[in-house]
């Protein structure tokens, strides 16, 4: 489970291509297992499938759905660490 950051990223307003800016800027700069809120007056769509571009690390999942407002929390993915002795080469 992500840490959510405390102030959502308020797209409502922003120009398309100022907003896509911000959300990678901001995605960018995520720490891992880390997420934050970003609101919009559209289906942000087109966002989440530029953050799909920058790898499988980050996850968008909508908690609201229009029609006045989306809210989708962005995660960066925690990095998975083994407790194996061998580095995750584990005969069993």
């Amino acid at each position: 489970m992500s840490e959510t950051i405390a102030m959502p990223l308020d797209l409502r307003g922003t120009p398309a291509l100022t907003a896509q800016q911000l959300v990678l800027n901001k995605a960018k700069s995520l720490q891992q297992g880390k997420s934050f809120q970003l609101l919009s007056d559209h289906d942000p769509k087109d966002i989440l499938q530029l953050l799909k571009g920058l790898g499988a690390d980050f996850n968008g999942e909508y908690r609201e759905s229009g029609p006045a407002m989306w809210r989708v929390q962005v995660s960066k993915r925690a990095v998975e660490t083994s407790n194996c002795c061998s580095g995750g080469a584990c005969c069993g």
